[in-house]
């Protein structure tokens, strides 16, 4: 048993950022994360979206 195990610490492996942006759970499978083609230059890529929609009101 490790001293971090023994501590009850959470350890893995270290992981790149492009490994972060290629993980599902961190980007694709995450309502924060959208994929929009008004970036800039045009390219689509995931991009933090916005926190709150607000349904369309009647009349307005």
């Amino acid at each position: 048993m490790s001293a971090l195990d023994a501590a009850a610490i959470v350890h893995s492996a270290h992981k790149t950022m492009l490994d972060a942006a290629n993980d599902p759970r961190l980007v694709a499978h995450n309502p924060v994360f959208s994929a929009s083609e008004a970036n800039p230059p045009g390219f689509s890529y995931p991009a933090a979206g916005a926190f709150w929609h607000q349904a369309p009101q009647e009349g307005a």
